[in-house]
């Protein structure tokens, strides 16, 4: 079931183009999905190629790993995190969010 701005007002007090979803599992007020609505690009993952003392950690790291979930875990160690974007491999440092490039696809 959806709402109007104007139903979800009394539970969401921002101004702008407002939809909310019911959630029917909880039925209380405070399980709206509220989601405000604008026109955004969509983001674009660099694809420059990374710094090679960089990828051979990486590819050193994913050789001692005994999984792909292990081998996030060790990367994180080194500040680094692996997101997927549009089905490709991102690296992104954890301080910052930055994304550094997309990884090769021998990392998939």
């Amino acid at each position: 079931m959806d709402f109007t701005a104007a139903q979800a007002a009394p539970f969401f007090p921002r101004s702008g183009s407002i939809s909310a979803t019911w959630n029917k599992q909880f039925p209380d007020y405070r399980q709206f999905n509220f989601r405000k609505e604008s026109q955004m690009a969509p983001m674009e993952h660099k694809t420059a190629p990374l710094d090679p003392s960089v990828l051979d950690l990486i590819r050193n790291e994913r050789q001692k790993a005994l999984s792909p979930r292990e081998w996030q875990f060790r990367l994180r160690g080194y500040g680094y995190a692996v997101k997927k974007v549009d089905g490709a491999q991102v690296l992104t440092q954890l301080t910052t969010g930055e994304e550094m490039g997309t990884l090769p696809l021998e990392f998939s």
